[in-house]
């Protein structure tokens, strides 16, 4: 059989360039270096006579894993809607438990924020509009990266003339109440699950007394709370949620969504009516038309 096909191109074909080096850290007793990665994810123009690539706005992927494993490459084929969509992704490596603690990780993603910065020309980012995207842990850090754009407690000195502020957050069932994980009201029913980020590196290792640990260390809760740095200069936050989260209570996202709305600043909160955590609802499209709207509305349209 023959056939002869009139095919019209609507969407772009998708590049991706794997572990850019955005940093390296000392690592095993200052004897080596610890790289940390990004993988960027952008449309391909194929011939000569293409016209120029216009800068597209960046979406900074934040990866969960319970802050003591992830993979930034894991989530890459979920992420391709976005680059069709019009956006360029990155998605960020960043330092774990038990060898680094917080706000280690925090001060990675920022990094890998101003090092995309300064090589927007390169890969095609309009600097002006980047957003930050995560899920879980990586819903925690990437409402965190949000909130403290800009903020010197957590800046290094690496290009140090780039901002790390984003302009829109959206945050898939992101941990946030550290003092109260379990999400019942008391400090007794507090988890181990931040345990391990929690604990500085001069503390004990194990998992062991974990409600003590808060009561002797509660500032140390307090700094990884996003609610911690709300103001009513954050930036727009799409949240989003499953209404039978087992392993991150939905009461998470309910107490940021309620300090970010009463400091005055613009939210939208979905709940997923039956939706457990990482469940497959979460990737539908009706969901991505959703983030589509959001991003759309606060990082295209704004000078």
């Amino acid at each position: 059989m023959e056939k002869t096909m009139d095919i019209r191109v609507e969407e772009p074909l998708v590049l991706q360039t794997t572990d850019y080096v955005y940093a390296q850290k000392p690592y095993w007793c200052h004897g080596g270096l610890a790289s940390r990665k990004l993988t960027v994810l952008r449309p391909r123009c194929h011939f000569s006579y293409d016209p120029p690539m216009q800068p597209r706005p960046c979406v900074v992927w934040v990866c969960g894993g319970g802050w003591t494993e992830v993979d930034h490459n894991v989530w890459l084929p979920e992420l391709t809607w976005l680059v069709k969509a019009g956006f360029v992704v990155a998605s960020v490596d960043y330092s774990l438990t038990p060898t680094w603690f917080f706000p280690e990780p925090l001060k990675d993603i920022k990094l890998a924020i101003r090092w995309l910065r300064a090589h927007a020309d390169m890969l095609g980012i309009d600097p002006k509009h980047m957003a930050v995207m995560g899920e879980s842990a990586g819903g925690h850090l990437a409402a965190l990266t949000a909130l403290t754009g800009d903020l010197e407690q957590f800046e290094t000195n690496e290009y140090a003339d780039q901002s790390d502020g984003v302009q829109a957050a959206v945050c898939y069932y992101p941990c946030v109440d550290m003092a109260d994980f379990e999400g019942r009201g008391e400090l007794d029913s507090y988890d181990q699950k931040p345990q391990a980020l929690l604990r500085g590196k001069l503390e004990p290792q194990s998992i062991e007394g974990g409600v003590a640990e808060v009561r002797k260390y509660p500032e140390r809760a307090a700094a990884m709370d996003p609610r911690t740095y709300v103001t009513p200069d954050a930036p727009p936050f799409l949240m989003m949620h499953g209404t039978c989260d087992s392993i991150v209570p939905i009461v998470h996202s309910e107490r940021l969504y309620a300090a970010l709305t009463a400091a005055g600043v613009e939210a939208d909160f979905i709940r997923v009516q039956d939706a457990d955590h990482a469940d497959y609802r979460f990737y539908q499209q009706p969901m991505h038309e959703e983030i589509l709207s959001f991003l759309r509305k606060n990082l295209c349209t704004k000078a």
